[in-house]
């Protein structure tokens, strides 16, 4: 098992990255986001019953002191077909007119879903996370050289956390508009 850790609070926890597992069920479908968030993502039970096709990924916290307590404050998934669920991703075999279509290739992988739950925010859980994502992906999925997401322009807490992580924006300029609740870059 692949796990991947990121110290928060130097006196006190560690972050760490992680398949879900059938056992991790429950405590992520005890996750909450604030209802101000819920346009941006879904509840953790819709996610679950909803998307076929994809991984599943925790994101969890412990002490330093006790690696047993291990806690999920988090929740994401990746997606090894990213340029087939999403209309404005086109595979690399695949023509497009449109100038908002983003071209994926087939060392690209998605990133969606990511939340971290209400009660967490705030502690640096998904900065850690974020951070961890380049290599948690690599060693996890070493066929592919990118990771794809999409960010709503409303959504500026996670614009910010994936730019600090490192993830760098593709064509701001073209914006994806069909987003449910407005554009995404």
């Amino acid at each position: 098992m692949l796990l991947l850790s990121t110290v928060v609070n130097m006196a006190t926890s560690l972050v760490t990255l992680r398949r879900m597992e059938h056992v991790d069920r429950i405590a992520v479908l005890g996750l909450q986001v604030t209802p101000d968030q819920l346009p941006f993502v879904d509840h953790p039970i819709d996610i679950i019953l909803n998307e076929k096709g994809v991984d599943f990924h925790v994101i969890t916290t412990t002490t330093q002191d006790d690696d047993d307590d291990a806690i999920i404050v988090g929740f994401f998934l990746t997606d090894e077909d990213v340029g087939r669920t999403y209309d404005f991703i086109s595979s690399d075999d695949a023509t497009t007119s449109s100038a908002t279509t983003t071209t994926s290739s087939s060392t690209d992988l998605g990133l969606r879903k990511f939340l971290i739950d209400q009660t967490h925010q705030g502690q640096g859980f998904g900065g850690a996370a974020a951070c961890q994502l380049r290599t948690y992906v690599h060693d996890s999925y070493p066929r592919y050289d990118n990771l794809l997401l999409t960010v709503n322009c409303r959504n500026t807490a996670a614009a910010h956390v994936y730019r600090t992580a490192g993830f760098q924006c593709d064509g701001e300029d073209d914006l994806y508009l069909g987003g449910a609740v407005g554009p995404q870059i």
